[in-house]
């Protein structure tokens, strides 16, 4: 019976630590709506970041575990200052869109959909993300980043498209 209660306690601090998280991430991208204008995100800048946690690094010092463990500690800090800025950037996109769509002389509610549906997948990749660092970080599992980056990157091609606006103007 102590077990199950050891369980359960340690179930609701993941999912008040994951709720934690998500309401950051939110309240960030709600900051960082205004700051840039859309034509100043450069979402190419987010390509090396997949490199970043790749294992061929660590197998090629993989018999120094301090050195594996100080290697872990700061790339996943790296990471995480990327994951900043890619929430930032991708509220600038996300609130260009909005207002592309709002100011739009036709209503289109499947555009909506699509636009709110992004942003909670991207809060919810982000999420995901960071809790895969903290395990990443004590050598449990990997991080795959990839979908975030495709995300945004096809998030900010079709918010600096010339094509969307006129279709949604």
């Amino acid at each position: 019976m102590n077990i199950g209660l050891y369980l359960a306690g340690i179930t609701l601090i993941l999912i008040g630590m994951a709720g934690l998280l998500l309401f950051i991430r939110t309240r960030q991208m709600q900051a960082a709506e205004h700051l840039r204008s859309v034509n100043q995100v450069d979402v190419s800048r987010y390509a090396p970041m997949q490199r970043l946690l790749s294992a061929d690094d660590l197998a090629l010092i993989g018999s120094d575990k301090a050195l594996v463990r100080q290697l872990r500690k700061q790339r996943c800090s790296v990471v995480r200052g990327y994951l900043r800025c890619m929430t930032k950037d991708f509220a600038i996109l996300h609130a260009s869109v909005r207002e592309i769509i709002t100011n739009a002389q036709q209503d289109s509610p499947e555009l909506g959909v699509i636009i709110l549906n992004s942003k909670f997948r991207f809060l919810f990749a982000s999420c995901r993300i960071e809790m895969s660092l903290w395990l990443y970080r004590y050598g449990i599992g990997t991080v795959n980043l990839s979908a975030l980056v495709e995300q945004i990157t096809a998030f900010g091609a079709m918010a600096q498209s010339p094509a969307f606006s006129a279709a949604a103007a």
